[in-house]
């Protein structure tokens, strides 16, 4: 049998198992550094506003697999007027954001740097202080998703879905919260 046709394999094989190993330990980091950022951001902004964090959402480039999306959830016990909601959005994006972006062995792992406003994810999911579902007018969810800012209300006659939706862009968001301080 011919073996030296079969060493070009061997070769080809072994960078297989080599690049496999190293996406993996880059894996391991990139998740790392992402979970470490999200969860102080979660913890900080828990802390000074009253609310639980409940989770992290992140998507990564199907060819890339770099970061196209990071976010936070979090649970309030108390009503929130919607001026405060949307100044509690844009602080915890930008706080989010700005951990991203300062944070330079995490920029191999964003499929675009700096990290922009539009790939933020935040919402807050708010309810009574005793944990029961708020109504109309007040606001139950506040959002940020693709760079627009979402204030949802529910109904108790209304079981799948939101009674009003409204929604502005970031942009707007700054400058609204810039013409009420």
């Amino acid at each position: 049998m011919r073996y030296y046709l079969l060493f070009p394999l061997f070769l080809a094989s072994m960078g297989l198992v080599f690049s496999f190993s190293s996406d993996e330990g880059s894996s391991k980091k990139k998740h790392k550094i992402a979970h470490a950022i999200m969860r102080n951001v979660g913890h900080s902004f828990s802390e000074r506003h009253r609310m639980q964090m409940m989770g992290i959402t992140e998507a990564s480039h199907p060819i890339d697999k770099r970061y196209i999306e990071i976010g936070l959830a979090f649970q309030v016990r108390r009503p929130i007027p919607k001026e405060e909601g949307r100044k509690l959005l844009l602080e915890c994006a930008e706080e989010l954001l700005g951990q991203i972006n300062a944070h330079p062995d995490f920029q191999p792992f964003l499929h675009e740097y700096p990290f922009p406003i539009q790939n933020i994810g935040i919402k807050f999911f708010v309810y009574d202080k005793t944990g029961r579902d708020l109504y109309h007018p007040e606001v139950t969810v506040f959002s940020l998703h693709k760079g627009k800012l979402g204030y949802y209300t529910n109904s108790p006659e209304q079981k799948c879905g939101y009674f009003s939706k409204e929604k502005e862009t970031y942009e707007e968001a700054l400058q609204n919260v810039r013409q009420t301080d």
